[in-house]
């Protein structure tokens, strides 16, 4: 049953790493994190969704919390794309998945369809200390402000992060 579990957990991982080909990543050294727009980094293709909300949210993971966002991927209850999770979050980490996902159902509550919203850029950078949202425009700033949420809420929980709960949303399912 275990050997079971695993297969269905890494055919899960590869099908979701799979559908996401020919994205870029930024990969930012940690002494290259002053004041930085994410535009000004080399990136390399990985396997995430080829969306800019993937793009400048895993940007700003990277950046406070120094791990790719594919580390948080199927990470406990709530921090699984594609699905807006359920029960109680397993720790702080999946709380600010959770909070996250209500930040989104309020950004499509107030009109703003992520279908249109996925297509355009919105415009932030990093001072050092802070992620800036610099859009005036409401959808692109409450997109950036919800990444922003995430991004922050993840650094002020980094000590939380347990790899154990990695893959506790297919546990759930599976059983």
């Amino acid at each position: 049953m275990v050997l079971f579990r695993y297969l269905i957990y890494f055919s899960f991982c590869f099908f979701v790493a799979g559908s996401r080909q020919n994205h870029a990543l930024h990969r930012i050294k940690k002494d290259e994190k002053k004041s930085r727009h994410p535009r000004d980094l080399t990136s390399e293709p990985q396997g995430h969704p080829p969306t800019d909300i993937i793009s400048d949210l895993g940007t700003m993971i990277k950046i406070l919390t120094g791990k790719d966002d594919i580390e948080f991927n199927v990470y406990g209850l709530y921090c699984v794309r594609g699905y807006g999770g359920f029960g109680i979050p397993v720790d702080s980490i999946d709380r600010c998945c959770q909070q996250y996902n209500y930040c989104y159902a309020k950004v499509r509550k107030n009109d703003c369809l992520l279908s249109r919203m996925e297509r355009l850029k919105y415009d932030w950078h990093y001072d050092g200390k802070d992620i800036i949202c610099v859009n005036t425009q409401k959808c692109l700033k409450s997109r950036c402000s919800c990444d922003k949420l995430k991004a922050t809420c993840l650094r002020n929980h980094m000590e939380e992060y347990n790899p154990s709960f990695l893959g506790r949303f297919l546990d759930q399912i599976i059983g």
